[in-house]
This record gives structure tokens, sequence and C-alpha cells, in this order.
């Protein structure tokens, strides 16, 4: 036997230091060293830890030695010690999961919110001259045709009140142009354009201090727009 083995052979079984590492506890079996070995160095607070020797439970470190086995308080205040802690991790898994859990749901209603709002912008694009034309090309048509109102002629609120004939005329000649431009943006070139009035109205009235009637015509000049394929 060894020389640290002849000074540990008169020891009862018990944790001591490790003669062959500087820190750490070694368990003397009473005969000889056996191969368990404990990582707390001989600075180590008392208290209670996990039983070195690899048995379930716990066990008590006096501040230089471990004890043979915990007391039953110990013992039981470990057991309420561990009792909580799997309540408080428990407790905590189940608060994280809910967290997660409403994360979970309040994204997939962003996502599906996002997808109406995109089918909706879709839909709404669709409905446009320029969706109508990329509709058109997307199908292979070769020729794509739009009616647009280039002019509105009305009778103004103040004559309607007054029963007069005067009228009013609106051009949205800027708008139509732009139109014009986004759909041979689509891959259309304007090869004709026409236009004609479409009557929406009409009013009249006896003159006044003569024969005959004052007429008011109302309506729109549209324009008629073919596109070719380009």
């Amino acid at each position: 036997m060894s020389s640290a083995s002849s000074t540990a052979g008169s020891l009862p079984a018990g944790w001591y230091g490790d003669p062959e590492r500087e820190e750490g506890q070694r368990y003397w079996d009473g005969a000889q060293w056996s191969e368990y070995r404990t990582p707390h160095a001989p600075s180590a607070p008392p208290g209670l830890y996990p039983d070195p020797s690899g048995a379930e439970g716990w066990r008590s470190w006096d501040g230089a030695r471990w004890t043979e086995s915990p007391s039953a308080a110990d013992t039981k205040a470990a057991q309420k010690r561990e009792v909580r802690e799997e309540l408080k991790q428990h407790k905590e898994a189940r608060r994280a999961a809910r967290v997660e859990q409403r994360s979970e749901q309040t994204a997939a209603r962003a996502d599906q919110r996002a997808a109406r709002e995109a089918a909706a912008a879709e839909a709404a694009f669709l409905g446009t001259p320029q969706g109508r034309a990329r509709t058109a090309r997307q199908n292979g048509q070769r020729f794509f045709q739009i009616l647009l109102p280039v002019e509105n002629v009305d009778r103004t609120w103040l004559a309607k009140l007054s029963h007069e004939m005067q009228t009013r005329t609106r051009d949205s000649g800027d708008l139509v142009g732009q139109i014009l431009t986004s759909i041979e943006d689509e891959g259309w070139q304007l090869v004709e354009a026409g236009f004609a009035f479409r009557q929406t109205g009409q009013a009249s009235r006896d003159k006044f201090l003569a024969s005959g009637q004052q007429v008011a015509v109302m309506g729109d000049t549209v324009g008629v727009y073919l596109f070719r394929a380009r």
C-alpha cells in the first residue's frame, strides 16, 4: 500500500482530502480509497449538497467533510426546497408556454390581416384600367380597348336652383393621360383613339320675353382608346 494509503489506513470510513489531487474530496471506505470523488473544496460553505457518491438524495457538508447521513430535519428541508424549486420551474414553464401561445396567436392574426389586405389591394388594382390591361396581357390578348371619360358637362347647382340653363365643363384630360401611360407600361401601345359624346340628361325652359325654349344638354365626352400588344 502507498504511504498515502498507510496514513489513511487508521481513519474511519468517510470523506477526506483527495491524496492524488490538491482540491476536492475522496471517499475512504476504511481500507482503501474508493473511486468516488467530489469537486467540493474544503472551503465550500456548510450545507446540503447532492450526495457525491451518486446515491439519490442529499448529503450534509460541515465545512470540512461529508457527514455520514443528513439529519431528518435537513432532509425534510431539502425535500421542501426541491419541491418548491420544481413548482417554480413548472410555473415558469407554464407562463412561458402561455406567452409563446399568445405571441403565436398574435402573429397568426397579423398574417391573416396582412393576407386579407393584400387580397383586397390586389382585387382593387385589377379593377382599375391598368389592372384590366395587365390581366388582358397575361391572358394573351393582342388588342385591348378601354373607354375613359374626358369631359363632363352639367348644370351648376346655382343654375339648377334658379332654373337657369347655364352649364359648366369639367376636364379630366390630365388623369386620362396618366391612365394611358400606365396602360402602356403594362406592355401595350396606343394605336387609335376616338371620341364620342354620351348624353346623360337634358333640361329646358321657356325663353323669357321670347318664343322658343332654352335647352341645356348634360353628358360626358368619352374617349375610346385601342391598344395593341407590343
